[in-house]
């Protein structure tokens, strides 16, 4: 379930937003509507989910994720 591992991932970040990108980027608008409201079952005062958008370029999130990551740690 897609949804248990967002919780997990908010749970221990709580991140202000979610994007999604890479090979399941393209396809959020088929399935962002069941997947909020899965979250939404999940939600409590100590848990609040939070938007989730997709990527501006979701094909090439991966590609630009590790260039960023890359520079951060590297310069």
């Amino acid at each position: 379930n897609l949804a248990l591992g967002f919780i997990e991932i908010m749970a221990m970040t709580e991140p202000d937003i979610i994007i999604i990108g890479g090979g399941i980027g393209p396809y959020l608008p088929s399935y962002i509507e069941p997947l909020n409201k899965e979250l939404k079952r999940y939600e409590n005062p100590l848990l609040k989910i939070p938007p989730i958008q997709e990527a501006q370029r979701p094909e090439a999130a991966v590609v630009y994720g590790a260039y960023d990551l890359a520079k951060a740690r590297y310069g």
